[in-house]
């Protein structure tokens, strides 16, 4: 399934999860992966 709007993209599969959430002050990501390789990330990118 993958969602995307101007704000929020959203992905899930059966082996992994991604979110975009884009603010005035930032953009917040995460990715989350659940097929056993144990990869993860989260990150905030703030605007200048």
């Amino acid at each position: 399934m993958h969602i995307k709007t101007k704000r929020l993209e959203l992905e899930v599969t059966s082996q992994n999860l991604f979110v975009r959430v884009t603010l005035r002050r930032g953009t917040w990501e995460t990715f989350r992966d659940w097929s056993g390789q144990g990869l993860s990330a989260t990150s905030w990118t703030a605007k200048a």
